[in-house]
């Protein structure tokens, strides 16, 4: 990008793409698979809402304590961890209400076996 000044923004976000979306990820596919939508769209809707207002808090933040624009932009770009945390809460707590693990046998929508 060639702007040095980036370095801190981007590292603010690159960790968090290794360790919450596999756990987001898998928990979203498997209600998906078992056809349980609503943990899925829960966890979608509390991610956005999350990370616009963190996006929305810290501009407002920045922009009436005359906030330099980089360190701006990595505070959030902070939003992102923060949201997929609490999108994965949501999954989490979604799975414990069957029991705190993962069904060997998922339940299937094609009818009686």
């Amino acid at each position: 990008m060639g702007d040095w000044q980036l370095a801190p923004v981007i590292r603010a976000v690159s960790w968090m793409f290794l360790f919450t979306p596999p756990f987001l990820a898998t928990g979203r596919g498997y209600f998906q698979g078992t056809g349980n939508m609503y943990p899925t769209a829960y966890s979608q809707v509390v991610e956005q809402v999350v990370r616009v207002t963190v996006i929305l808090s810290v501009a407002v933040w920045a922009a009436k304590d005359h906030i330099d624009p980089y360190i701006m932009g990595r505070n959030a770009m902070l939003s992102a961890p923060i949201a997929a945390a609490f999108a994965t809460l949501i999954i989490l707590l979604a799975r414990n209400k069957l029991g705190g693990s993962w069904p060997d046998n998922p339940p299937s929508n094609n009818g009686p076996e």
